[in-house]
């Protein structure tokens, strides 16, 4: 019997729009629940979570938003063909984590003068360095005009996708210019017609 999911979390992109994605491009069927900030405090206390975004299966919640990324793709078909393009795709996601980790330090920094310090340092130097590394693995995978991780898609395009248009290019637009690999990835997932169609129609933050 097919699971029932419940992805629950706030009205914005942040950790749960990979998720989301990955729903969309697949054609699951999921809840997504998008709660207020007001909403919150009271949610929580009812539902005894601790912290969002949480998948709800077949009734039982689960926290985590990695866990939950990984047993998505698990379940939807994208998490590789055998165990060494699974290693290959958590390869990915770790320097994705790694990017993302940086611009949550910078976006939360309330010192103005080590915000400005801390953007300059992620986007000249941190932010090449980890794109230049996808790139090289992208190349290294059928030249480069396929998929990050074998020969059909997976959580590491996704995530790829997610981090640069939902994330830094939020920040610098054009961040993709020295990469042209990854420029034509980006384009490519967005072309897939389950993804246009969720990013024509979802909510606004």
């Amino acid at each position: 019997m097919p699971h029932k999911y419940k992805l629950i979390y706030f009205n914005a992109r942040g950790r749960a729009e990979g998720i989301r994605i990955a729903f969309a491009v697949a054609g699951q069927e999921f809840e997504d629940v998008r709660l207020s900030r007001e909403e919150w405090p009271k949610y929580k206390e009812e539902r005894g979570l601790n912290q969002v975004p949480a998948l709800e299966v077949d009734g039982k919640l689960y926290p985590q938003s990695s866990a939950i990324a990984r047993f998505v793709c698990r379940e939807l078909g994208l998490y590789g063909s055998n165990n060494l393009e699974a290693l290959q795709i958590d390869v990915v996601c770790e320097h994705l984590r790694d990017l993302g980790e940086k611009v949550i330090r910078f976006y939360f920094e309330k010192d103005e003068k080590v915000k400005e310090a801390l953007q300059k340092e992620f986007f000249e130097t941190f932010a090449p360095k980890i794109l230049g590394q996808l790139e090289k693995i992208l190349i290294e995978n059928n030249g480069g005009d396929g998929f990050m991780v074998g020969d059909k898609l997976s959580m590491a395009d996704i995530g790829i996708f997610s981090s640069i248009t939902d994330g830094i290019e939020r920040f610098k637009s054009g961040i993709l210019a020295d990469y042209p690999k990854l420029t034509g990835l980006v384009s490519r997932v967005q072309e897939i017609p389950n993804l246009k169609n969720y990013l024509e129609t979802r909510p606004k933050e």
